[in-house]
């Protein structure tokens, strides 16, 4: 699914274990992704496009908005931009190891007949990564004419972050998911910090500020505000 947003669009690309929203667009010879998953249809394009440098910005460090990394790593020449304490959690690898996914899917395939968890456990291993820039509290980065600005907004995670493109989006992870409340009780969430830090950042954007959601689909802000933001 194509995102047209001012001067550039996104693919949207929908995991089929939980549902995660990867990013992904292409300049030429270079690809940025947020949130990697493996995903045959973007594999397909990114070697068809005969993309050979990669740029990856993370939302968040938990498993289900990361573990496309070592696809990306083996195959690209690939750089990782994250929050710092995002950063710190990635490059320990008993933090990547998905035990939430995979007991949803053990769920899910008792429930359903389905085997969804073997073919979980045959895409995705355990992986350590360091990211290549990390930042603080806020970030300005220019990507091939485009302007993103990150912003830690912690609660739903240690090192969540918000970033805007362009002034016209913005990519909000967990932080912020259509008719969805945010979940703050996995280890290191705080709805202390949501709420008073990152909600309050979240209404400064216009109702017109598209937002691509971690889950779900595409939304403005108004929509959010309309169902209780």
């Amino acid at each position: 699914m194509w995102i047209s947003l001012p001067t550039i669009k996104f693919c949207r690309f929908e995991s089929e274990f939980v549902g995660t929203n990867m990013y992904l667009t292409i300049s030429g010879d270079e690809a940025l992704i947020v949130d990697p998953h493996f995903d045959k249809q973007a594999d397909d394009l990114l070697k068809e496009k005969s993309v050979r440098k990669i740029t990856v910005f993370l939302t968040h460090e938990h498993p289900d908005h990361t573990h496309g990394l070592p696809w990306l790593k083996e195959n690209f020449d690939t750089a990782v931009i994250c929050q710092e304490q995002c950063a710190a959690s990635i490059g320990v690898e008993k933090n990547n190891r998905p035990y939430l996914i995979t007991f949803v899917l053990s769920q899910r395939d008792k429930e359903n007949g389905t085997h969804l968890l073997d073919k979980f456990k045959r895409t995705v291993r355990p992986y350590a990564f360091k990211a290549d820039k990390t930042f603080d509290k806020e970030l300005d980065y220019n990507w091939i004419g485009h302007r993103f600005h990150f912003r830690h907004t912690p609660g739903h995670s240690k090192g969540s972050c918000c970033i805007t493109v362009n002034d016209a989006a913005v990519f909000t992870g967990d932080s912020l998911i259509f008719d969805t409340s945010v979940i703050t009780r996995f280890p290191g969430g705080s709805k202390e910090d949501f709420e008073t830090k990152t909600k309050p950042y979240l209404n400064t954007f216009a109702d017109e500020t598209i937002v691509l959601a971690g889950h779900g689909k595409t939304f403005k802000m108004k929509e959010a505000r309309d169902v209780g933001f």
